[in-house]
This record gives structure tokens, sequence and C-alpha cells, in this order.
């Protein structure tokens, strides 16, 4: 039983580093930040077209995070 549990830890553990090389956790981290600083800009709202782009790629973005991170 052991056994199929260090199997199985591996398994995941392989897994989820091929996860963070596809995602690349430092520049999904680095995209939200940058995506932050401008939803947090208070002429967003001035282009109502930017203003979604940039709240659906943050929404989207912080998902992605969650998701990886646990």
């Amino acid at each position: 039983m052991d056994i199929d549990r260090q199997s199985d830890i591996s398994a995941l553990d392989t897994t989820l580093t091929t996860v963070e090389r596809v995602l690349d956790i430092d520049a999904l981290r680095a995209r939200i930040e940058k995506l932050e600083h401008e939803a947090s800009d208070p002429n967003l709202w001035d282009d109502q077209s930017r203003a979604q782009r940039v709240t659906s790629e943050l929404s989207h973005a912080q998902g992605e995070l969650r998701r990886v991170e646990g």
C-alpha cells in the first residue's frame, strides 16, 4: 500500500511540474500584477471595451492561478 501511495505522489508531482512549466506561473503572476495595476486606473472605465477586456483577462488569469495553487 505504501508503494502505491508513493507511486501516486510521484505521478502527481510530475504532473504538477508539467503544469507549472506549461502555465509559467511566474509569468502568470506578473500578468496578474500588470492587469491589477491597469484595473486600478481611475480612468479605466472611460473606455468601456478596454475596461471589459482588462477585467475579463484579470479574472481569467486569477482563476488559472487559483486552480494551480489550489
